[in-house]
C-alpha cells in the first residue's frame, strides 16, 4: 500500500470509522462505458429509368464530360464499336436500337463529332471510339436477387492514346426492352467470349476516366473493324 493511502487510512481510524466503513465509502472505478458502433449507411441503389430516358442521360453525360484532346480538324472522328451485352458479350435488338439512338443524339446535339462507321479504313485514321455494354442485374445489388433492371456503360475511348476519355452511366427498367440476339448471334449453338470481347467489357466496365484501356482490346480493335 503506498504512503499517502496509510496515512489517509490512519485519519479514518483516528476518526473512529472502521475499515468496513471506510471501504463503502470509499469512491470506485469504473469501467469505461461500451459505445456500439454506428452501422454504416450504405447509399440507396440509383432509381432506374425508362429505356429512352436512361440512354439519354448516359449518352448526355458522356459526350457533354467528353475530354477529347484537341485535333488539327475541327471536328473529331466518332466510330460506334457495336454494343455488346455486358455478360454474355452478344448483340442484340436492345443494343442495335441504343446505336442508333446515339449516332441520331450526335449528329443533333454534339456537332463537334462527327460519325463515321466502324470500319478498318476510319480505325485506321485514330478517331475517337464509343463503346458500350448493356447488362441485366439486380438494381439492389443483391446476389442471386431478380435482374429487375439494366445497365447502361458507355465509354469514349482516344485510339490515338489509348485512354478513356470519358464515361457515362444509367440504369434503365426492364419493361419494353427486346434484348433478342440478332441474327448471327442467334445462329450460333453455343458462343464463348473471346480475348476481344472481354477487353471490351473490361474497358467499358471496369476503367475510370483517363485510365488506358484494356491491352487485349486495343492489339484487336482492327480486326474487330474488319469483322
Amino acid at each position: 500500500m503506498k504512503p499517502h493511502r496509510l496515512l489517509i487510512l490512519g485519519a479514518a481510524i483516528a476518526a473512529g470509522l472502521t475499515p468496513a466503513t471506510i471501504q463503502a465509502q470509499s469512491p470506485t472505478t469504473s469501467a469505461p462505458p461500451v459505445i456500439a458502433a454506428t452501422p454504416r449507411l450504405q447509399p440507396p441503389p440509383p432509381t432506374p429509368l425508362t429505356f429512352d430516358d436512361a440512354l439519354l442521360k448516359a449518352a448526355n453525360d458522356l459526350f457533354a464530360n467528353s475530354q477529347v484532346p484537341a485535333a488539327d480538324v475541327a471536328r473529331a472522328v466518332l466510330a460506334i464499336d457495336p454494343l455488346i451485352d455486358g455478360v454474355t458479350g452478344a448483340q442484340s435488338t436492345a443494343t442495335r436500337s441504343m446505336e442508333r439512338r446515339i449516332a441520331d443524339l450526335v449528329r443533333n446535339s454534339y456537332p463537334k463529332f462527327e460519325v463515321q462507321p466502324f470500319t478498318t479504313a476510319t480505325i485506321s485514321h485514330q478517331p475517337v471510339v464509343l463503346i458500350g455494354t448493356f447488362t441485366a442485374i439486380n438494381n439492389a445489388g443483391t446476389a442471386g436477387g431478380p435482374r429487375d433492371a439494366y445497365r447502361i456503360c458507355l465509354a469514349l475511348i482516344d485510339i490515338r492514346t489509348r485512354k478513356v476519355v470519358s464515361k457515362g452511366v444509367a440504369r434503365a427498367k426492364p419493361e419494353g426492352i427486346d434484348v433478342t440476339p440478332t441474327a448471327f448471334y442467334a445462329d450460333v449453338p453455343v458462343w464463348g467470349r473471346d480475348a476481344a470481347t472481354d477487353g471490351y467489357i473490361k474497358t467499358c466496365q471496369a476503367t475510370k476516366l483517363g485510365e488506358a484501356i484494356d491491352k487485349g482490346y486495343a492489339d484487336r480493335i482492327l480486326a474487330s473493324a474488319l469483322i
